[in-house]
């Protein structure tokens, strides 16, 4: 599995916290065993994110800060993922590192077969199909409630933790704060 940090983030962060974002990032891949696909994962941290197209709440201040996508390449009637694209806001540093976390399970998702894109838009997520009219436009609630997602938001905080626990990182009063309550 490749990284590649794009230079639009690059007077962001310390590079103290880009050998933090390497060694969560690798972190996830060694736990998951990701070391086995060849595909390559960018990540951007543009400082906004347009994600208008994806929630139809007025209020953006609750979303997570990052977005997965994923780019497909076409050989005949065979599509294969060509590389995967995180785009992530900087902010609150641990809420980047468990940002990573949380867009690194929708890739894993996506490798493992977990989820399915059809052509029409709709997607199988572990047998169950989801219909573009279900995924088009929802709604803040019902974008959380996404078994995808849900499995996203529980991987990001377990991996945080032990991350954290394996690399001696204490959270202030305050990280913990807007970790919990994000």
């Amino acid at each position: 599995m490749k990284v590649r940090l794009h230079l639009e983030g690059k007077y962001i962060f310390s590079e103290e916290e880009w050998d933090k974002i390497h060694d969560a990032f690798e972190f996830f891949v060694d736990t998951y065993k990701l070391h086995k696909y060849d595909i390559p994962v960018y990540i951007k941290f543009p400082k906004k994110l347009d994600l208008s197209s994806t929630y139809s709440s007025s209020s953006y201040g609750d979303i997570s800060r990052g977005c997965c996508m994923t780019e497909f390449r076409h050989y005949g009637s065979k599509i294969t993922v060509e590389r995967f694209i995180l785009s992530i806001t900087p902010g609150n540093f641990t809420k980047v590192i468990e940002t990573i976390f949380h867009e690194m399970t929708h890739v894993m998702q996506e490798l493992r077969g977990d989820i399915v894109r059809q052509r029409d838009g709709s997607e199988v997520y572990k047998g169950v199909h989801y219909s573009v009219d279900k995924l088009k436009n929802p709604t803040y609630n019902e974008y959380r409630q996404f078994p995808w997602e849900v499995e996203a938001r529980e991987v990001a905080t377990e991996m945080l933790q032990k991350w954290q626990k394996s690399r001696n990182i204490k959270q202030t009063f305050w990280q913990k704060f807007v970790t919990f309550w994000s």
